[in-house]
């Protein structure tokens, strides 16, 4: 069987310094993911934390990569 996870986001970071706010709320896509899995619950259920946390490592880096373009923060 084959799962899909999306994940929606947008995000306000705050440049303590100088009290900036720096919202990136421009993810058009929303990051999604998918797994295949069969058997027990519990192993599905340990695949899909697996693919939850590559999908997240996946946002962390887009987001890196925006505020880096925008160069809003230090």
């Amino acid at each position: 069987t084959e799962y899909q996870i999306i994940i929606f986001c947008s995000f306000r970071l705050l440049d303590t310094d100088t009290g900036k706010i720096f919202t990136i709320d421009n993810i058009s896509e929303p990051f999604m993911n998918y797994f295949v899995s069969t058997g027990r619950l519990e192993y599905v259920l340990g695949i899909k934390e697996l693919a939850i946390e590559e999908s997240l490592k996946e946002l962390s880096r887009e987001i890196v990569r925006l505020i880096l373009i925008q160069g809003n923060l230090k």
